[in-house]
């Protein structure tokens, strides 16, 4: 029986780099799925806050829902670029991951109404335990790698003792909660960077910056959801002028949105590990901004039902923030990772001058035409520089640009 199991248990050791054709795998687009149902849980839950009114809660919310589905997510992709291997234990431990996003899926409602962490906990710690697993199995069968391991395996242990000590050793939020809750996050984000300064995993470019590519598609696919809603809501309002505007400016932002972040430039320009974080921090603010602009978009149709209904205009302006400073964070974001490093100096600008822009336009009571009308604005004018500059033309590859 056992020699029969053996063949099964592959080595887990670290794939080419240059490994031509490597693409986000079934299990892989398996776990984005379950990540769909996770982030859109967080988008639906911001949605009821902004629209109940409770934007600055909501807000606090939406963050520590959103860091305990994407970091699981973040160290899942970097991991799978390096070392994926999909024998069966490795599956296993993959799926168990899954279960572990599962559980902080279904418990996001708890959390956002009655503020309880211990399930959502839990099913981190699942996920948690599954990557230790994995780790472990690396350093065994790659021996140059021992101290990233070591670092690795070491500070999730630490990460997860400290998440701990916040759950049970607090019985409500308090300021002093939110403030370590912030100093957790900052110390999960330098372990990889700690662990990455020594002999640090091999990672294949282009399949990161698929995977990523990816989620942002599910991500703007929220927004478009939010569109979709206010659509359906004009729909069995007898054809609600109104919200069918609302809805085709939902349209032109996720669009928008698509075109900023999928330029031909190249991404992730290079391998060091200084700028490889950067660029993966940086996707916090893309992420994190789109799911928040389809969580607005969704609230801006109770929004409107309220103030047909009962002539209620409580919130509104929350909603109308909400939807321009998420827009701003996402745009600010992309130039963040990318158009600080491609653009030549009379275009870096662009991308944060539009973000500024569209974060500050409630303040010009034009109404929710301003957003989309300013990020459109940008697509144009960054589209038609970077056509018309020499300067992107003439930028030699890197050698990260010139790998498989």
């Amino acid at each position: 029986m056992i020699s029969r199991i053996t063949p099964l248990i592959r080595p887990l050791i670290a794939r080419d780099v240059d490994e031509a054709h490597r693409a986000a795998t079934p299990l892989e687009l398996f776990f984005d799925l379950v990540a769909v149902i996770a982030l859109a849980s967080i988008a639906k839950d911001f949605h009821h806050a902004l629209a109940e009114n409770h934007a600055g809660s909501g807000l606090l919310f939406f963050f520590m829902a959103f860091m305990a589905v994407w970091w699981p997510w973040n160290l899942f992709t970097w991991f799978a670029s390096a070392f994926d291997n999909d024998d069966p234990l490795y599956r296993v431990l993959i799926m168990m991951m899954m279960v572990g996003l599962m559980i902080i899926a279904a418990d996001l409602p708890q959390f956002f109404g009655e503020q309880e962490l211990t399930r959502i906990f839990a099913g981190y710690l699942v996920m948690r335990v599954a990557l230790v697993i994995l780790w472990l199995r690396v350093g065994r069968h790659n021996a140059a790698m021992r101290r990233t391991v070591t670092r690795y395996t070491i500070g999730q242990i630490m990460a997860q003792s400290y998440w701990a000590f916040l759950v049970f050793g607090f019985e409500g939020l308090s300021t002093l909660f939110y403030a370590l809750f912030f100093l957790g996050f900052v110390f999960e984000i330098l372990v990889p960077w700690y662990a990455e300064s020594g002999q640090g995993a091999t990672w294949h470019r282009r399949h990161i910056i698929e995977r990523f590519g990816l989620l942002n598609i599910i991500v703007l696919g929220e927004i478009l959801l939010g569109s979709a809603e206010l659509l359906k809501a004009a729909f069995e309002q007898s054809l609600d002028l109104h919200l069918i505007y609302l809805s085709g400016c939902g349209m032109v932002i996720a669009f928008s949105m698509w075109w900023l972040y999928f330029a031909e430039e190249a991404k992730l320009r290079r391998a060091d590990i200084h700028h490889t974080l950067l660029w993966t921090y940086g996707h916090i603010l893309i992420f994190a901004g789109g799911i928040a602009t389809g969580a607005a978009l969704g609230a801006s149709t109770d929004m409107h039902d309220q103030i047909m209904e009962h002539g209620m205009r409580e919130g509104s302006d929350a909603v109308r923030w909400a939807v321009s400073l998420s827009i701003g964070i996402y745009v600010f974001g992309v130039w963040f990772v990318r158009d600080r490093f491609v653009c030549s100096k009379s275009q870096t600008w662009i991308l944060v001058t539009i973000a500024c822009l569209i974060g500050i336009s409630p303040l010009s009571n034009q109404g929710p035409f301003l957003p989309p009308a300013l990020l459109a604005l940008g697509v144009f004018i960054r589209q038609w520089g970077r056509r018309s500059s020499k300067a992107d033309r003439e930028v030699k590859p890197t050698e990260a640009d010139e790998s498989p």
